[in-house]
């Protein structure tokens, strides 16, 4: 029996179709497919981490000040006052690991300050203590970093706290200066035991 060209074409356009659709799969109707799926529970969002705002106590007192208006108390208990501990290494000298205790808190004279206390993590010697307005307009402090401050400010790692024994401190502009007693504590590092837990 003699087929036309047409029915031969035809079975031809089918052969090329059943290859095409093995080529993508197995040709079955996507809607008939079993697929059992499980939902999962939604997450809820974080927010990162921040540094501690708060969790300092005490008051330090700035008497024999020049000028005579930044003498004044600062309560490091008021709720304007934040508080950081971190722990950092210096790049010059190189490699003393620190910490690096922040306050941002407000005097009975009405001046805002940034205090800065740096200690050494290995023995606690203090590196660093300075008094900034926040304007920048009035500043004492000593420095030592590869050494340490040989005396007038202490820090009593268990406790917490630092401590200064009417310590002079000298404006770095040198016009400035101001004695400071008094003791505050510092919060924790939640990550570095050597900075105070």
């Amino acid at each position: 029996m003699k087929k036309s060209t047409r029915h031969l074409a035809t079975w031809a356009a089918v052969a090329g179709l059943g290859l095409l659709l093995s080529a993508c799969g197995d040709g079955a109707d996507p809607a008939t497919t079993d697929i059992t799926t499980t939902p999962t529970a939604p997450t809820t969002p974080t927010n990162p981490t921040a540094p501690t705002a708060t969790g300092a106590s005490g008051t330090l007192t700035i008497s024999s000040a020049s000028p005579a208006a930044q003498n004044g108390t600062i309560d490091f208990g008021a709720s304007n006052v934040l508080a950081a501990n971190t722990a950092l290494t210096t790049v010059s000298p190189a490699g003393i690991d620190y910490c690096d205790i922040t306050y941002a808190a407000t005097s009975s004279s009405g001046s805002r300050y940034e205090i800065k206390v740096y200690f050494r993590r290995s023995d606690q010697k203090v590196l660093n203590a300075s008094f900034f307005k926040t304007d920048f307009s009035w500043g004492i402090g000593e420095s030592n970093l590869a050494a340490g401050i040989t005396a007038g400010v202490s820090v009593n790692l268990a406790a917490r706290s630092i401590t200064f024994a009417n310590k002079v401190l000298n404006g770095f502009s040198g016009t400035d200066v101001g004695t400071v007693n008094g003791t505050v504590t510092f919060p924790a590092n939640t990550t570095v035991a050597a900075c105070g837990t």
